[in-house]
């Protein structure tokens, strides 16, 4: 299967899906459907983010390899399915020590960037919830952040602080 035609000619769930059964296991496709991901075709890159966060949550493994790729399009101007999908498949994956720190920038600039997406802020929360179970002090800032914004908090971003614990219900 050519991934670039499959992505151009279908923009659907069924298409995601069957692209995605298509990779598999397979790390080669993966690391295909990942270079189109980083492409400079907008429409490619947001499609092929769809496949990449929908396959990486049942194969968060093939994902590992790509992490250095990935995390710096979190700060660049990408459509925001790209983003998402990336910080979608991050609530799934061990991040390994040496891109711990990166991530959590990442996701906390997202959190203050006033035009990201809530999805996006809401898995930024839950990728910082995930890391502070080993850095513990990261809910601290967590909970600083949302009390500065609770008033525009989104339904989503709310859930995720509440489940973390740091929502007061007063």
């Amino acid at each position: 299967m050519n991934l670039s035609e499959a992505l151009k000619k279908e923009h659907s769930k069924a298409q995601t899906l069957r692209i995605g059964k298509y990779i598999g296991n397979d790390r080669q496709r993966f690391s295909e459907i990942v270079n189109l991901v980083r492409s400079n075709d907008p429409m490619i890159a947001q499609r092929a983010a769809w496949v990449m966060g929908t396959h990486g949550e049942n194969h968060p493994q093939l994902f590992l390899g790509h992490l250095s790729n990935l995390i710096p399009l979190l700060s660049r101007p990408v459509h925001d399915a790209v983003k998402r999908n990336i910080l979608r498949v991050f609530q799934y994956v061990d991040i390994p020590v040496k891109h711990e720190a990166a991530l959590v920038s990442h996701c906390f600039d997202l959190l203050l960037e006033a035009n990201a997406a809530p999805a996006i802020k809401a898995f930024s929360i839950t990728v910082i919830v995930n890391l502070s179970k080993k850095y513990p002090d990261l809910l601290q800032e967590l909970n600083a952040w949302f009390q500065q914004n609770r008033s525009v908090a989104s339904k989503a971003e709310c859930k995720r602080i509440e489940k973390a614990g740091l929502l007061n219900k007063n």
